[in-house]
């Protein structure tokens, strides 16, 4: 019995040594069986959560690019509004400047002929 783990133990080393020497085993095995990446994960105790496929980046570049978006939104809105309510409030000193201006002038001008 002892006989047999020495030789199994030999035996994993030799397969060690293989699969380090020769990756490329590795991936054909991969290939054949995807599954088996989960579970060695699994095995290793690396929880799936920790890993991100394609899908996932892509899912999360378009939710920043939204969340973006919509920040970038937030920033025009307002700047419409403040850029129309200027306009009025620019409206507005012309309008109260305008008859001041024109009361000068006539005090002036009644200065300079009277």
């Amino acid at each position: 019995m002892v006989e047999n783990v020495a030789n199994s133990d030999s035996d994993v080393e030799k397969v060690k040594k293989v699969l380090i020497e020769h990756p490329e085993i590795l991936l054909e095995v991969i290939k054949l069986h995807p599954y088996i990446i989960s579970e060695m994960l699994r095995l290793g105790g690396i929880p799936l959560y920790n890993v991100s496929t394609k899908d996932d980046i892509k899912l999360l570049i378009e939710l920043i690019n939204k969340r973006f978006e919509d920040i970038n939104k937030r920033f025009e809105d307002p700047k419409y509004y403040v850029d129309k309510r200027i306009g009025l409030l620019e409206k507005l000193i012309v309008s109260f400047n305008i008859p001041i201006l024109l009361a000068v002038i006539g005090i002036l001008i009644k200065l300079l002929m009277g």
